[in-house]
């Protein structure tokens, strides 16, 4: 039977941002024996800003063929030591074990603050890891990842509320009514006679003193407004009754009989005040300027060597910051795609005839970032919303003016942002992009009818090298396609010695087949 030797895991630390390697150990008949390999990295869920909290996520992967034998601890710091503004320790055990492909995450939340001077954070893995009989090994591995802290904005002042006028009521006034005094008919008194020698009996009817009736209107005017009624007009009802019994006889005066006129007013109605109510104006907002975005018919190229050529940027190479967070790549040679604005369906005539182009280049992101997950593209293929997995950065585009025939000098301003592209497809169990047919095409370099046939890359505004801030939160992305001529039409006749030119430097290029079909997307978590 064979013996093994004791055996402990040794790690050493790669270069800056790599994953952290495990050493070979062999069993003491000198076959490999299954070991961790622990990888590790970081990723800041926003591009940080100066005093705004932010989530830093720390995933710990085994991406070797044994499981891990022990606890181990996660340590997040900065490059400048251990001065992290975190809500929780910055150390945090991870005590399960983890599997093969198994992964392991903390999640943390950190307070930039620009003033520290903070260019990266590092997230260190404490081993200890135990292998048969006990043996025991310790490391410390590092992962670096680059940040920059960018100023706290200006607040945007609060736009001043135009103050909601005084609601001017308008009085709708009831005619004021004239009092009618209804009199109530005044009895004839009627005098029994009882003969009498001579005396003559006069009857007297004294009348009820003439009422007046007074009628008063109080208007009350809602809101805020004073409404004089018109004046109250007094009716004055005067009722004389005087009527004269006259009895020639001897007759025995009966008692006098007074009669009453009773008058009732009709009193004045009160006019009702209607108050008309002016709107309040909407306080207005200040809008968000998005630069305009063409859609795109990107082609495979190749330089002809009649221009020196690109050799690459790295070294430190360049940093691009998106929604998606920051990142430093080095932007490698050969570029691969030039796209032309596109007349896509006819929605743009004038797009053949625009200026800006889109150039890509290759990028070499660091080796442990990770991909950004399940996106909802939402374009005009898609009215209705397409899950797309955001995988890897492969390409930098870069604004630029291109011309068949001499090298174009550059403009003053790009009016079309640089964009970070990510490889991307549907992910398994989501519904499939459907192919769309005959799609007419027209850019500078003619017309075309391709098939869309399926998603292949993201693309989303970047700021490279802090030139634009504000383009990380421009809304509209593009969403590209791979494409192939549709059936019957000829095939895509090359272009040779197509100069480009941008801020990167001028290309002479061969352009040899259309490839994709590039156009502006809404993008939701």
């Amino acid at each position: 039977m064979a013996l093994f030797s004791r055996l402990k895991h040794r790690f050493s630390p790669a270069a800056a941002g790599a994953a952290f390697s495990v050493m070979t150990v062999l069993s003491s008949a000198g076959a490999a024996l299954a070991l961790p390999d622990l990888v590790g990295s970081i990723n800041v869920a926003s591009p940080p800003v100066d005093g705004v909290p932010v989530g830093v996520t720390a995933n710990v992967c085994n991406n070797g063929d044994a499981a891990t034998t022990s606890a181990f601890n996660i340590q997040l710091r900065s490059n400048l030591g251990n001065n992290l503004d975190l809500t929780t320790s910055s150390t945090q055990t991870i005590s399960s074990f983890l599997s093969p492909s198994a992964c392991a995450a903390v999640n943390y939340t950190w307070t930039p603050h620009i003033s520290q001077g903070i260019s990266s954070l590092r997230l260190l893995v404490d081993t200890l890891n135990q292998v048969n009989e006990g043996a025991s090994g310790e490391a410390n591995n590092t992962t670096n990842q680059p940040v920059t802290i960018s100023p706290a904005p200006t607040a945007t002042p609060t736009p001043t509320e135009t103050p909601t006028p005084t609601a001017t009521a308008t009085a709708t006034e009831t005619p004021t009514p004239t009092a009618t005094a209804t009199e109530t008919p005044t009895p004839t008194a009627t005098a029994t006679v009882t003969p009498t020698p001579t005396p003559t009996a006069t009857a007297t009817v004294t009348p009820t003193p003439t009422p007046t009736a007074t009628a008063t209107a109080t208007p009350t005017a809602t809101p805020t407004a004073t409404l004089t009624p018109t004046p109250t007009a007094t009716p004055t009802a005067t009722v004389t009754a005087t009527p004269t019994a006259t009895a020639t006889a001897t007759v025995t005066p009966t008692p006098t009989a007074t009669a009453t006129a009773t008058v009732t007013p009709t009193p004045t109605a009160t006019p009702t005040a209607t108050a008309t109510l002016t709107p309040s104006p909407e306080p207005s907002s200040t809008p968000i300027v998005v630069p305009p975005l063409s859609h795109f018919t990107c082609y495979t190229s190749k330089e002809t060597g009649d221009l020196p050529r690109f050799g690459g940027i790295k070294d430190p190479g360049v940093n691009l910051v998106t929604r998606f967070g920051a990142l430093d790549v080095d932007v490698k040679k050969n570029p691969p795609f030039l796209c032309a604005p596109t007349n896509d369906m006819g929605q743009d005539p004038d797009a053949p005839d625009s200026p800006e182009h889109l150039q890509a280049y290759k990028i070499k992101p660091p080796r442990d970032i990770m991909g950004q997950g399940n996106f909802t593209v939402t374009d005009q293929f898609n009215s209705g919303g397409l899950v797309i997995k955001v995988k890897k950065p492969v390409h930098l585009m870069v604004p630029s003016v291109a011309d068949p025939a001499v090298l174009p000098a550059l403009p003053g301003l790009f009016n079309t942002d640089n964009f970070e592209c990510y490889n991307a497809a549907t992910p398994n169990g989501s519904p499939r992009f459907e192919p769309v047919p005959n799609v007419t095409l027209e850019d500078q370099f003619g017309a075309s009818v391709v098939d869309v046939k399926r998603p292949v890359r993201l693309c989303v505004p970047a700021s490279r090298d802090g030139e634009n801030p504000a383009a990380a939160d421009h809304p509209l992305a593009l969403m590209c396609y791979k494409t192939t001529r549709a059936a019957g039409e000829t095939a895509f006749p090359k272009i040779y010695g197509v100069f480009v030119n941008n801020d990167l430097g001028a290309l002479n290029l061969n352009l040899k087949k259309q490839a994709e079909l590039c156009v502006p997307a809404t993008l939701a978590p």
